[in-house]
């Protein structure tokens, strides 16, 4: 945690407030996708496996739909319709969809998705447009409480593994004592990071 911390200091430069110099979008975003690909395959692995045990609420809250499909045949007298389901479970949201300038792209965990008192929590992994030296991209994830431990433990190694930083939630949502402090705009190392 220490590393980490020490990482978001040495990063902060009032040169480089919403992007470093070095910057590479086309580089965050393809190690966004190859994350995204990784936890999609194990999302709709484990769906498939388990759909019968899906009640409709779950399927509403997946935001799952059934889709009847034509079937075409040589018969011409009779129409076949098979069932197939459309489902969200996992979305990507590339630099066109972004609208904060230094949130970079995101991974949408909608199968996680909580109700709460007056809306839901949505989970989503966020990538950062800041990278340390070695060019590993600062990534979190967002409402980590709500995702289950062994998926978590899943998106951390997979983040990883295609050269990104985790840095946990909770750090980032810690006091920023950083050089643009004395702007009044920055509170937390979220802010500064992943929404300046």
């Amino acid at each position: 945690m220490t590393d980490l911390r020490k990482l978001l200091h040495s990063l902060d430069s009032v040169e480089a407030i919403e992007c470093p110099q070095d910057f590479d979008p086309d580089n965050i975003e393809h190690c966004a996708r190859r994350v995204y690909a990784e936890l999609r395959d194990v999302l709709e692995a484990e769906w498939l496996a388990n759909k019968s045990e899906y009640t409709a609420h779950d399927l509403a809250m997946q935001n799952v739909e059934l889709e009847f499909v034509e079937v075409s045949s040589v018969d011409t007298s009779s129409t076949k319709y098979s069932v197939r389901l459309r489902h969200n479970l996992i979305a990507f949201e590339g630099w066109d969809q972004v609208d904060d300038d230094n949130q970079g792209v995101t991974i949408v965990l909608s199968v996680y998705r909580q109700a709460v008192s007056g809306g839901s929590l949505l989970p989503s992994v966020r990538f950062s447009n800041f990278s340390d030296a070695d060019g590993n991209t600062l990534a979190t994830v967002t409402a980590p409480d709500v995702i289950p431990e062994d998926f978590l433990t899943l998106i951390v190694t997979s983040l990883e593994r295609n050269g990104c930083v985790y840095v946990p939630f909770q750090i980032l949502m810690s006091r920023y004592e950083g050089v643009l402090r004395e702007s009044g705009r920055i509170f937390t190392w979220w802010q500064r990071y992943f929404e300046c």
